[in-house]
Parts: structure tokens; C-alpha cells; sequence
């Protein structure tokens, strides 16, 4: 039966956003472009190029697509590179974001490729007939250009058990790369307004329903002397991520978060589990929103400052040390009261559970009678805290 005008037209509107966010990739961004437009599908789909004000040539080359194929891509180049701008409503990703207007939506750095051209028809097939589930997902060859290796991100790097296809919000779950992952456009930006920083989209979506894992590489990481974090401290921008997802939720996921800071500081970063440990002294001591609030302060505001504790920031190393040798005396004083008097509280952390395992009494008995010691030092950064939020 021959089909009308109308449907044609409903036929031809996307109903699938591709983001690309790309910033100096002029050895790689022809190919990832290509890879995105060789896609064999039945669903009309749309890609949102956003060049973060690139030097290298970079522009040229995604005009160049945008020309060719007026159609499919629309390309943003940003009059200067937002990445760590102050205002987290000018940085591209934002923006990005607060443009997608389709029932569907995914993302990829202009460093990485997809491999399979049949990725969108298989996602949005299964999408479009399961309605429970949030999103779909497939493995990726994490390439590392410099050290010469590829593996499998979720075999090698994740060792997940792949006999689940069904991926739920859970500490046990595995983090799939964006390159990897097709979303149901839920609204990120309109409820949570701040930046859609990677983990936080990832688990702000698995937290609406699960994702559907596909066991096949589809797509190409790359991490080289050009990927988006390579200049940047990862291993603290990894510890921090508990607290900020601690924040998304409202501290209401505190299980999946305290797990998550052990996970990412023993497993990811080499860290170790002296910061986790001091995370569950400070809940302890002040409940699960206070602990987390004070264990952050501590850890992170003496190297990066204040800015550091919003979930919107993005910080590189420049920008940190700027920040260690302008910082507050009063806040280098008060950290300097603070660690002398956790030293203490440590002591008495300790005493209790070696007394309550003897005994079988309440741990904080002992506390209790030191009450005044931890409600002064909770006196001494209660204001600060209170600062922040009221910034917020």
C-alpha cells in the first residue's frame, strides 16, 4: 500500500540524536564522522557536531561533513573552548544536551569510532519493543596508543560476567563508555540542571530503568596524549565522582555511592582504602550528608578549592595549582584545626569497636561521652557547608 505525504514526513523526523563533542582531534574526527554516517537503518537520525573552538583544524574538516550533508549534521564551533568555563550553562556539553529534542539520544568523543553499521538499527529495534528499559549498550575496544595495548573494555577492564544481558543500578554492575551506549531521552538537564558529565548521565539513567547489554565490540576507545582527560589528574577526578553522584540523588543512594568510592579508590585509581575508611569515620560521626559533605572537604578543597565541591566542576591541573596558591588562609586554618582533631576521633573510633566487639555494647557509647569534641569540630565546618549549598 502506498503511504501518504503525512507519514512520509513523520517517517523522515528523527527520532535519534548523535552528539559528537570534539576539540583538536584532526587525526581522528574524519573517521568517527564517517563511521556515523555510514550507518545502515530504517530510523532517521541526526548528528549535533559541537567543536569546542579547536586549533588545529579540527573545524575545518567537521565543516567541510556539515556542507556535504546539510541534512544530517549540524555543526556548533564554539567561539572559544568552554571546558573549563566558569559558568557550567556555557560549557558545550551543556548545551549539547539542553538541544535534544528526539525520543532518543547518544554521545561520542570525536577521538573514538564506531565499527558496526547495523549499531542503530539493532539499538533502536530492541527500544523500540521493550519499553522497561532505559537504554542499550555494547562493548568497545579500549586502544591505548601510547602503551600499544587493546582490550576489551568489559571482559578485561570491567571482568564482568556477560552472561547478563539485563544491567541494573547496582554497586555490582559494570560502567559501559559512552561511545557504547544509546539512552531514552529522559529529561537529564531539565531535572537535574548541571553539567552531563559522563558518570552522572550513566547512572542518572540506570537509575530510571536498566540497560540492555549486547556482548559484541561495536565501538572504539581511544586514549592517547589527545583523549579529553589525558591532561587532567584522573585519579582524583575519579575519587571525587561518589560525591557528586551523592549529590544527583540527594544523598539517597548511600549504599551504591560509599560502595562506589571503595570500588573506583581501590580498583580504579590505586589510591588504596584510606580514603574509604575516612568516609565511614565521618558517617559515622555525622550522618550519611554531613559525613560526606566534611570527608570532601578535607580531601579535595586544600588542592583544587571551594569551586571544587559543585557538581559542575571541571578542573586541569593549571587551574588547580592556581587555585592551591590563592587559596583562603582562613580555610588553610581551619583544615589545620581539623585534621588535629580527626586524629583524635580516629583514636576513639577505634576504642569503641574494639570495646563493643569485647563487650556487645553500642558503639557509640564511648562516643557519646566525647559528644562535645565531635559537635565542636562539626561547629567549626557547619557554616562553611551551609555557604555552599546556599550558593547552589
Amino acid at each position: 500500500m502506498r503511504k501518504s505525504n503525512q507519514q512520509i514526513r513523520c517517517a523522515q523526523i528523527p527520532i535519534l540524536t548523535v552528539i559528537l563533542y570534539t576539540y583538536n582531534h584532526k587525526a581522528f574526527i574524519g573517521r568517527c564522522i564517517r563511521s556515523l554516517l555510514n550507518q545502515k537503518t530504517r530510523y532517521p537520525y541526526k548528528i549535533h557536531i559541537w567543536d569546542d573552538c579547536s586549533t588545529d583544524g579540527t573545524s575545518n574538516i567537521c565543516r567541510k561533513f556539515a556542507d556535504k550533508y546539510p541534512d544530517k549534521i549540524k555543526l556548533v564551533v564554539q567561539p572559544k573552548n568552554t571546558f573549563c568555563e566558569r559558568d557550567y550553562k556555557k560549557i558545550q556539553s551543556y548545551n549539547a544536551m539542553k538541544e535534544i529534542n528526539t525520543k532518543y539520544f547518544c554521545a561520542i568523543d570525536g577521538d573514538d569510532y564506531w565499527t558496526d553499521k547495523n549499531k542503530i538499527q539493532m539499538a533502536l529495534d530492541f527500544l523500540e519493543n521493550h519499553d522497561e528499559y532505559v537504554g542499550w549498550a555494547h562493548d568497545t575496544l579500549v586502544s591505548n596508543t601510547t602503551a600499544d595495548t587493546h582490550i576489551s573494555h568489559v571482559h578485561d577492564g570491567e571482568k564482568w560476567n556477560c552472561n547478563e544481558t539485563k544491567i541494573t543500578f547496582s554497586e555490582k554492575s559494570p560502567f559501559l563508555l559512552t561511545s557504547s551506549r544509546i539512552f531514552r531521552n529522559c529529561g537529564y538537564i531539565q531535572e537535574n540542571d548541571c553539567l552531563p558529565i559522563d558518570y552522572l548521565v550513566y547512572y542518572y539513567h540506570l537509575s530510571k530503568g536498566p540497560i540492555y547489554y549486547h556482548d559484541q565490540i561495536m565501538a572504539v576507545y581511544n586514549i592517547g596524549p589527545q583523549s579529553t582527560f589525558a591532561s587532567v589528574d584522573s585519579r582524583d577526578m575519579n575519587s571525587m565522582f561518589a560525591y557528586k553522584l551523592s549529590r544527583l540523588f540527594h544523598f539517597s543512594q548511600d549504599s551504591f555511592c560509599t560502595a562506589m568510592q571503595h570500588k573506583y579508590d581501590v580498583f580504579y585509581t590505586g589510591l588504596g582504602n584510606k580514603r574509604y575508611k575516612c568516609l565511614l569515620l565521618f558517617k559515622k560521626l555525622f550522618g550519611v550528608k554531613w559525613g560526606w559533605h566534611f570527608w570532601f572537604f578535607v580531601t579535595f578543597v586544600p588542592k583544587y578549592g571551594l569551586k571544587c565541591r559543585s557538581v559542575n566542576y571541571v578542573y586541569n591541573m593549571a587551574k588547580a595549582r592556581e587555585r592551591v596558591t590563592n587559596a583562603d588562609k582562613n580555610i588553610r586554618i581551619l583544615l589545620k584545626k581539623y585534621k588535629r582533631k580527626i586524629r583524635v576521633l580516629r583514636k576513639l573510633q577505634s576504642f569503641s569497636v574494639i570495646r563493643n566487639s569485647f563487650l556487645n555494647e553500642p558503639i557509640s557509647l564511648s562516643l557519646n561521652r566525647n559528644q562535645h569534641k565531635v559537635a565542636k569540630l562539626k561547629k567549626i565546618l557547619d557554616g562553611t557547608i551551609k555557604k555552599w549549598e546556599d550558593e547552589e
